[in-house]
């Protein structure tokens, strides 16, 4: 019996907590649904006031100290800051704005900085909006600057994004350069395809900044540098072509980074690639001959065709097939015939199987020819 009172002890125990914690939730989401609210109410007033003075200063219109004063008091409150805080990000979504927010935030610089020093105690989850806020209000001084670094250094992969992000909308060459460096020496984790879209989102010089990112090349570690190049190779950057070239031909350059160069020069076509491209594609390692039979398709003349007649014969499938996809998109008619020629299987084989993937013949016309190197390898 003693035990069984215990259970129910337990059990009681496990059932009030349970409850407690659904009634907090409750409270928790009432008072949520409270203060959004409120917000939305603002948004027809104290909302459209803030737009209206960002609007004034993007035409050259003076707003008077009293209104400023006004917006200054109110967003002591939380739901009028909350609603200034929105009145931004829906101003900041035409780009051309960027400028006049900057202006216009700065008359709230001290408020601003206040509120960082109290959030800069929070949790990761508090800290990730102040840095998305800032990365809006686009101020740059040195406690900002100090707040978003330290941020980077975070465990926290959002944190992390949050401050990279405003970093590179602020726009600072300096501090974006330490932040990229900061990030390579410390293998701070932050997805690559988001990488690349925040040094695209620079607000500063970029002209600038891709000259700094290339002088600084070596500093960074191979994955920070195939991001680089990515960005180079999407943003069509052809000043630093030259460079990309000189460590193409470098074989004591990472191996990262140099299939990233090759597929820079896949998209910027650059003359003087493409025999160190054709050179690459008779290396030892199959991953680099299989890149390159793809970055041919940018280079069709008759050094790349011959090369790549040679390279449809490769032991590796990949090559062979990369290799077989580029001379059919030289749309030179003579081309199948030359490889249905060939007497290696394999090149004909690909070739067939390459004309079905890009829809030049159809399934049964591919199980034909299939069949039909079959019977000839037989014989």
């Amino acid at each position: 019996m003693k035990n069984i009172s215990h259970i129910y002890i337990v059990l009681s125990f496990f059932i009030y907590i349970i409850s407690c914690s659904i009634i907090y939730m409750i409270l928790k989401d009432m008072q949520n649904n409270r203060f959004d609210k409120k917000v939305n109410k603002l948004k027809n007033t104290f909302g459209k006031e803030v737009l209206k003075q960002l609007n004034n200063i993007k035409s050259k219109k003076d707003i008077s100290k009293i209104n400023i004063n006004y917006i200054g008091t109110k967003l002591k409150n939380i739901n009028y800051f909350k609603a200034f805080n929105n009145s931004i990000i829906e101003f900041n979504e035409n780009e051309e704005n960027h400028k006049f927010t900057k202006i216009y935030l700065s008359n709230f610089e001290e408020l601003i900085l206040k509120k960082l020093k109290k959030n800069s105690k929070k949790d990761d989850t508090i800290k990730s909006y102040q840095a998305f806020l800032l990365g809006e209000y686009r101020l740059n001084n040195f406690e900002i600057s100090n707040f978003l670094f330290n941020c980077i250094g975070s465990k926290s992969i959002y944190l992390r994004v949050a401050s990279l992000k405003s970093i590179s909308k602020i726009g600072n060459l300096n501090n974006f350069i330490n932040a990229m460096l900061y990030i390579s020496d410390e293998n701070k984790y932050i997805n690559s395809k988001i990488l690349v879209d925040i040094i695209n989102q620079f607000e500063g010089d970029k002209i600038l900044l891709n000259k700094v990112l290339m002088d600084k090349f070596n500093l960074f570690n191979p994955s920070i540098q195939k991001i680089i190049i990515e960005n180079y190779r999407n943003s069509k950057v052809i000043v630093v072509k030259e460079q990309l070239l000189n460590m193409l031909k470098d074989e004591n350059c990472e191996k990262e980074t140099r299939i990233s160069i090759i597929k820079y020069f896949s998209s910027i076509k650059y003359e003087k690639a493409k025999d160190e491209i054709i050179k690459i594609l008779n290396e030892k390692d199959w991953e680099y001959r299989a890149i390159c039979a793809t970055a041919l398709n940018n280079y069709k003349d008759g050094k790349s065709k011959i090369a790549l007649l040679d390279s449809i014969n490769d032991r590796n499938w990949y090559v062979r097939y990369n290799s077989a996809i580029t001379l059919l998109k030289f749309k030179d008619p003579n081309i199948v015939d030359i490889v249905l020629n060939q007497e290696d299987k394999y090149s004909r084989d690909i070739l067939s199987y390459a004309m079905f993937m890009e829809d030049k013949i159809s399934y049964e016309k591919y199980l034909q020819n299939l069949k039909k190197v079959e019977v000839e390898s037989i014989c």
